[in-house]
């Protein structure tokens, strides 16, 4: 699995970034999160164009000072038409390359 074209960018326009921390908050919400701030990634997955959002914190059960990173993986909606969807190994897969990365280039 190869991940290419990766590119990250804050969500700077207040109303966009507590929309969408929202709805993260709502998928996860044993999350704490202990940066305001929200990333969007774009990138490519063996050449299928992909996009996640992430947010920094940790989970309530782990200790403050341990950071850590809540991923969400957008479904493309060609998937969502098609009725395929990622394998939850794949996703296991793309997940840690798409930290690797995020953590190469943010500091929270």
């Amino acid at each position: 699995m190869q991940l290419t074209d990766f590119s990250i960018k804050e969500i700077a326009d207040t109303t966009k970034r507590d929309e969408l921390s929202g709805y993260m908050k709502r998928d996860r919400p044993d999350f704490v999160q202990t940066d305001e701030r929200v990333w969007m990634e774009t990138f490519r997955i063996d050449g299928v164009h992909r996009v996640a959002a992430v947010r920094a914190g940790h989970s309530k059960d782990i200790a403050e000072h341990i950071q850590q990173l809540d991923i969400h993986l957008r479904v493309n909606e060609e998937e969502c038409d098609n009725d395929s969807f990622i394998p939850e190994a794949t996703v296991s897969e793309i997940l840690p390359m798409v930290s690797a990365e995020v953590e190469k280039r943010v500091r929270y």
